[in-house]
């Protein structure tokens, strides 16, 4: 009966809904306030939101998709960031910025993604610093609480004030909070290089990875995929910039120093890191309304 009360309360808020015989009942909403009503009453009548493609009953949940959030973007070229919601996928996330000149601060991985998940699965392939390790990247975000409520960080100069929220979304698979709109740092669109170095353990992976960051690599990132056979080492770096001949140099002394395979592809590079002020209840409020199974698990 509950179920029942709830589908009919969202017809009445005039929210896409549609049903198959594998997921059941998917909701589309297309904003985050229309997401806000959606997890209000859900969290009013005890009901459990999932992600597209979750195993689970259809029967004891519904599917959440933000498969409609997928229009809006902005670029600010003054500022260099991007602000998109989080149903667009990185594909087209991708297309629009190369359309205008400018391209992610990410290795162009995971295209089929959208924001949301991109954000949720830990933002692989996006630039890491010594002075921001989890992200320097993702500037801010809106969000929204299994509660309904809804959470803002906002893109500021790192000397600004503030907790740090970003373990909260990246890479906790929306156990906290869907992410329904982003603000990614961008930078202007150029062809970069992409090398693969191919080691038997993760470990040896690792420690190429930390003797490359050491090495005084410039405009460059890594990324350890264990996905495959043995451990790869995956280093984007500009193709034509001022530090091209150097990094090439560098690069190539990895192959003496832990006996690696490298071969040439092509593809993505990197920028600085800012910090954020939280327009947000505390974290302690958030943690205390966390689900332990993920609001779209």
């Amino acid at each position: 009966m509950s179920q029942q009360t709830f589908y009919q309360s969202i017809e009445t808020e005039g929210i896409t809904k549609t049903r198959s015989l594998s997921e059941g009942t998917t909701l589309l909403p297309n904003s985050t306030e229309q997401v806000c009503r959606i997890l209000e009453l859900a969290d009013a009548y005890n009901l459990r939101a999932c992600a597209p493609g979750s195993r689970r009953d259809p029967r004891s949940c519904f599917v959440l998709s933000l498969a409609q959030m997928n229009t809006h973007i902005a670029i600010n070229e003054l500022d260099h960031i991007v602000t998109v919601h989080g149903g667009m996928s990185l594909r087209n996330l991708d297309r629009h910025l190369k359309t205008a000149g400018f391209m992610r601060r990410a290795a162009p991985m995971q295209l089929n993604l959208s924001v949301s998940e991109w954000i949720a699965t830990g933002l692989i392939g996006a630039e890491t610093s010594e002075v921001e390790p989890l992200s320097a990247c993702l500037l801010g975000l809106v969000a929204v609480r299994s509660d309904g409520s809804k959470m803002r960080c906002r893109p500021a100069p790192r000397k600004a004030m503030g907790p740090e929220l970003w373990p909260l979304f990246v890479g906790t698979r929306s156990k906290y909070a869907v992410v329904t709109e982003a603000t990614f740092a961008i930078r202007f669109y150029q062809n970069l290089i992409r090398k693969d170095f191919v080691f038997e353990t993760r470990s040896d992976a690792g420690q190429a990875k930390a003797w490359l960051r050491a090495s005084g690599l410039r405009g460059s990132y890594f990324l350890v995929d264990a996905s495959g056979p043995g451990s790869k080492l995956v280093v984007y770096l500009d193709e034509d910039g001022p530090f091209c001949h150097a990094n090439k140099a560098i690069l190539s002394e990895v192959i003496k120093q832990f006996n690696g395979k490298a071969s040439a592809i092509g593809s993505s590079v990197i920028a600085p890191a800012r910090q954020n002020t939280v327009d947000a209840p505390y974290l302690s409020e958030i943690l205390k309304h966390a689900d332990p199974k993920g609001i779209l698990g």
